[in-house]
């Protein structure tokens, strides 16, 4: 139809669908016939037209607001200002009250950026020619309460600063407390009990992440992992060393072990992580140290992390003079294809990017389906059923 000629669907949004995958659909662009009916269009209250299909071959209804970020959204806001916020260490609270809305408004709009970020982040791991060195480490948190702390291991590249693996692991309780304190935590433990070996498990993940970038570059055979003395680390580096191949085949992981009591300067072996670390408390509200501003729910914690090292990663400045930089951010730094970066950072906060689009780990997975426990909470985080269309 004439009104609908302004907007052309890219693919069947339905994932059981063949022609959801771009290119099948791209390639029917040929025939005299598209795969999808016109039916009409209908506006919205603000009189913006939305344009309705239905897909020839599996039957389903579906319109332009469908390839949106704003699909199903009933208040627009500015994401990209959104975003700033978020990483200049505004609360949720602060920033509904900058923008003039709920804080419900503000954390809906979170997870769809979130989702956004993940899925990217996702694609554009398969287009990574490894060519430096890494250095790991976890950053310790909590959420909710201190008898419920946290660590996120990261994986972050020693020239470049780039974060390349983010995941998280639930920790008890540890450290100097008092009597009182002490009952208080063996209750919890009986209430909401904690796997054991979180930091052991989690980190091995990292570890498979690290031997996964090793094995898809042609440039670092030979790799070197930097991380502190923490007893767990040494076993799982060393079963991994020959990159989980033959050793015929030349790839080899070396482990360096630094002290985390040095001085933490630019000449620290362990400045990457150092330097991540620092940004975590200075940029994000919930963990400045000794606040009031704290995170209430895992998978939004966890989420909130993964879009601000999405912002770290490709649109953060490398350095913030300009004088001072070798690139202009850290995935460039990071040899990421300039061309695709660019392609999707283009779109990244108006067209929706589809999740079945993307080969996802395990944490990414989570993150996205919302399937982290917070540790007093009973009931199972929802998550809309338009994330997997």
């Amino acid at each position: 139809m004439k009104n609908s000629s302004s907007f052309t669907p890219p693919f069947c949004p339905n994932r059981k669908c063949n022609l959801h995958d771009p290119n099948l659909a791209s390639s029917h662009k040929g025939h005299s016939k598209p795969w999808y009916h016109s039916r009409g269009r209908r506006r919205l209250t603000s009189g913006k037209p939305v344009f309705l299909f239905r897909c020839k071959y599996c039957g389903k209804y579906f319109c332009s607001r469908t390839f949106s970020v704003d699909y199903w959204e009933k208040r627009h806001l500015s994401l990209p200002r959104l975003v700033k916020m978020l990483t200049s260490c505004m609360s949720l609270r602060a920033i509904a009250r900058a923008m003039h809305c709920s804080p419900k408004t503000v954390d809906n709009k979170i997870c769809r950026l979130t989702r956004q970020a993940v899925t990217i982040n996702a694609i554009l791991r398969k287009t990574i020619n490894l060519s430096e060195d890494l250095a790991a480490d976890g950053f310790e948190s909590f959420t909710g309460s201190q008898y419920f702390p946290n660590n996120y291991h990261i994986l972050v590249g020693k020239r470049s600063q780039f974060v390349y693996f983010v995941n998280y692991a639930q920790l008890r309780r540890k450290g100097r407390m008092t009597e009182k304190q002490k009952r208080n935590a063996f209750k919890l433990r009986q209430e909401v009990p904690i796997p054991p070996f979180e930091v052991r498990n989690r980190f091995a993940e990292l570890i498979d992440e690290l031997s996964d970038l090793q094995l898809s570059s042609t440039k670092k055979k030979h790799l070197m992992i930097y991380t502190d003395e923490k007893p767990e680390y040494a076993p799982l580096i060393e079963r991994m060393k020959y990159g989980g191949v033959n050793p015929s085949l030349g790839y080899r992981i070396t482990h360096h072990v630094t002290n985390s009591k040095e001085p933490r300067t630019v000449s620290n072996a362990l400045f990457p992580v150092n330097y991540i670390d620092r940004e975590f408390r200075k940029d994000l509200s919930e963990h400045v140290r000794e606040t009031s501003r704290f995170g209430r729910n895992v998978n939004a914690a966890v989420g909130r992390m993964e879009l601000y090292l999405f912002h770290h990663n490709f649109i953060k400045p490398f350095r913030v003079e300009k004088r001072k930089r070798s690139w202009e951010t850290h995935a460039m730094a990071a040899g990421f294809p300039p061309d695709t970066v660019a392609r999707l950072l283009r779109r990244w906060t108006t067209r929706r990017i589809f999740a079945s689009h993307a080969e996802m780990n395990m944490h990414q997975r989570k993150v996205l389906i919302r399937r982290y426990d917070t540790p007093w909470k009973e009931e199972i985080d929802s998550f809309p059923a338009y994330v997997y269309a």
